[in-house]
């Protein structure tokens, strides 16, 4: 009789609470595993509430509550561990249990008959990440209560990332010059059964021109292989026992390049003369430029030059720098060196240029440096200048500055004179030349113009040359 007042109480108490969330504290006496088996002590054979695993997957488990008892069991679960510190509590079930600490968790009402709560079996999926837990916490018989029984979810696959590459150690996106190579990406985990290994695609340059693609599986986070030249393009994915895969990972590349700069000087050429500002040119011709190294030397010491210059371009007999020879020794020698690294770090002997070349600054070798050397390629030590225009006479075309370039002129030594050659004021001018004053006198033209001082500053000039 107790029994029955105890379960029309407890029922109209789930139907007050909606029959959805209950708490206690106190003595479990049984375990789920006991009370499936029906060996509960002091209550083998008997059909106990228990609760049993029917399908686990990604993110879930969906149970079965099972009440072969008759009257009403209450199952408690919670999710991923969480323990309520706030909500409301049950006052009539804390009561009955002596703790006003404990809070409200879903549940499942299950009973063989009656209307107080659904019959069983139930069966109900449950999202969680990790686990869910479950625990028989209200019911006609306190014998089979149990403590929370953990039922694991099966975690998603965790998308692996490609961390980069090994021996050397290069980050995605390197550009190298390497043959080979090791991907190296991070472990995943989760899975239904735990992860079997890892899909993984390469799409990769072919020697003949165009990409390929290939993929394989592989057990460890690990691979090693060759490169061609190029760009190649990896992702792995996971895969678990059950055949489901991870999302794909990151896209990761590196790059190849084996072909070296080509290096020339193209300005001042080997073994040449140089004297003055002498403009140096080159050029650098690569796929992926990084820097050139210039510089001049006298022996083992550098004397000039930029040396490193970052660059990421190719050029074509471009100026690099001008060089002052002009206070350097006459007659040395000196070496420019031009040479290139790519990014990849390429470089072999078409990679440097060496120009040998002599400071040659007194080309006629009159001992008049060309820097002070009024005619630089005819040697005059006299450095005669008898217009004082700057040009050395041997090398002027007009000595005289009469306007009278020296081909044409009777007498480019004679500012005065500034007949041209071939004309009777010319023939005339160099027969008076040779036989002086008595020849002139007789032909009475002494004072033919261009004549004029020349010979007889007392004589009036006349106006045409040959007049009679």
């Amino acid at each position: 009789m107790k029994k029955l007042i105890f379960g029309t109480i407890f029922a109209f108490v789930l139907f007050l609470l909606g029959a959805q969330n209950v708490a206690a504290s106190y003595v479990f006496n049984s375990t789920n595993a006991l009370n499936k088996a029906q060996l509960v002590p002091g209550r083998e054979g008997q059909l106990a509430p228990y609760v049993d695993l029917v399908e686990t997957g990604v993110g879930y488990v969906k149970l079965q509550f099972v009440n072969a008892y008759v009257g009403l069991h209450y199952f408690e679960y919670r999710i991923d561990g969480a323990v309520l510190t706030s909500g409301e509590p049950h006052a009539f079930l804390n009561v009955i249990h002596g703790d006003t600490t404990e809070f409200e968790y879903p549940g499942v009402c299950v009973q063989t008959t009656g209307a107080d709560c659904p019959t069983g079996p139930i069966e109900m999926t449950i999202n969680a990440n990790e686990k869910v837990e479950v625990r028989l916490a209200l019911g006609g018989e306190n014998d089979w209560y149990f403590d929370w029984t953990e039922f694991d979810v099966q975690v998603a696959l965790t998308t692996p990332e490609i961390l980069g590459f090994l021996s050397p150690t290069l980050s995605c996106g390197a550009l190298t010059n390497i043959h080979s190579t090791t991907v190296d990406w991070t472990d995943s985990t989760g899975g239904v059964g735990g992860v079997v290994g890892y899909e993984y695609a390469i799409d990769y340059p072919l020697e003949g021109g165009g990409t390929g693609h290939w993929t394989t599986f592989l057990t460890p986070s690990q691979r090693s292989g060759a490169l061609n030249e190029g760009l190649h393009t990896i992702q792995v994915r996971a895969k678990d026992s059950a055949g489901n895969f991870s999302e794909w990972s990151n896209t990761c590349t590196i790059t190849t390049d084996w072909t070296t700069p080509d290096v020339e000087i193209t300005n001042p050429a080997d073994g040449s003369f140089v004297s003055g500002v002498v403009d140096i040119r080159g050029s650098v011709t690569d796929v992926n430029p990084h820097h050139y190294w210039l510089a001049i030397y006298s022996g083992a010491t550098q004397i000039a030059g930029p040396g490193t210059v970052n660059r990421a371009d190719s050029f074509t007999n471009e100026s690099l720098m001008s060089w002052d020879t002009t206070p350097l020794m006459d007659g040395a020698t000196y070496i420019i060196k031009l040479e290139a690294r790519d990014a990849a770090n390429n470089k072999d002997s078409g990679s440097v240029d060496w120009h040998t070349v002599i400071v040659d600054n007194d080309s006629d070798d009159d001992g008049i440096p060309n820097s002070s050397d009024n005619c630089p390629k005819v040697a005059n030590s006299d450095q005669v200048d008898l217009d004082g225009d700057g040009y050395g006479d041997v090398c002027d075309n007009d000595k005289d500055g009469d306007g009278v370039t020296s081909d044409i002129d009777c007498d480019d030594l004679n500012v005065k004179a500034t007949m041209r050659i071939g004309s009777k004021a010319c023939f005339l001018y160099r027969m008076c030349s040779r036989f002086k004053f008595k020849w002139c006198f007789w032909k009475g033209i002494l004072n033919a113009p261009g004549l004029q001082k020349h010979f007889n500053p007392y004589s009036q000039a006349i106006e045409h040359v040959g007049r009679k």
